[in-house]
């Protein structure tokens, strides 16, 4: 019989979890908007439920993180493994281990795929580790768990992981955003690169504009190097100008 693991959060990226983790688990979800269609292998249950496996992942937005840990910090069993998924891992990571007990281990991950850009396979597909408070065999096991199911595990630290995002996952969504509102056509006739422009600009759309805020707003890179860019930007104008002249 399987282990039936507790997700948190069934928004987009928690329904694509649960199609994954099914392989492996049962999975029981909560969400505080009651999602109408279940698959076989999931079933819907209160937070307290889902907060009381073995295994327990946190796939809120990430502005609901601070709400969430405190409703669910008394429920957590102790000796459970609690995760995330955030983008950002600073914060995060500091409110795991201010809410929750010393009683439970805490691993934050963050999955460099998701719906979009891994639909088929996780074949070689990249996820973020971060221990936070485990013990280093238990984490290992984990590690060499993904590993057998394909995944490329890379351990990382949280400041490492919001400066290295800063500079690509949340400027991909950046340039993406900005280009939204230009209406720039699906053609036949196109570069390769234009291609990959407009893919760019689809995934950007895909993503919820409440992630995009977020990854703003709790990653303290993230507004150094958007404005960085903004100045290069002036910069390029400015040149542009200049040799119009």
């Amino acid at each position: 019989m399987k282990t039936e693991i507790g997700l948190i959060g069934f928004g987009r990226f928690g329904q694509y979890a649960s199609r994954k983790l099914r392989r492996h688990f049962n999975v029981c979800y909560y969400d505080p908007i009651s999602v109408k269609t279940i698959d076989p292998g999931e079933r819907e249950v209160t937070l307290e439920e889902a907060a009381s496996k073995d295994y327990v992942v946190l796939a809120v937005p990430i502005n609901k993180m601070p709400t969430t840990l405190r409703e669910i910090s008394k429920k957590v069993k102790p000796g459970a493994i609690i995760f995330d998924v955030c983008s950002v891992k600073e914060l995060p990571v500091q409110w795991m281990k201010d809410s929750l007990p010393q009683s439970v281990s805490i691993v934050g991950t963050h999955p460099l795929f998701g719906p979009d850009s891994a639909v088929t396979s996780l074949a070689g597909r990249i996820i973020f580790l971060t221990p936070v408070r485990i013990r280093r065999e238990l984490f290992e096991i984990i590690r060499l768990q993904l590993t057998k199911n394909s995944l490329v595990v890379h351990e990382i630290s949280p400041t490492e992981h919001d400066l290295l995002m800063a500079k690509t996952l949340f400027m991909t969504q950046f340039v993406g955003r900005s280009l939204i509102n230009l209406d720039l056509p699906q053609t036949m006739y196109s570069t390769e690169n234009y291609k990959n422009l407009r893919q760019i600009i689809e995934y950007a759309e895909n993503d919820t504009e409440e992630l995009f805020k977020d990854m703003y707003a709790y990653n303290r890179y993230a507004r150094k190097i958007s404005q960085r860019y903004s100045h290069e930007l002036q910069q390029l104008f400015t040149k542009l100008e200049h040799q119009g002249m």
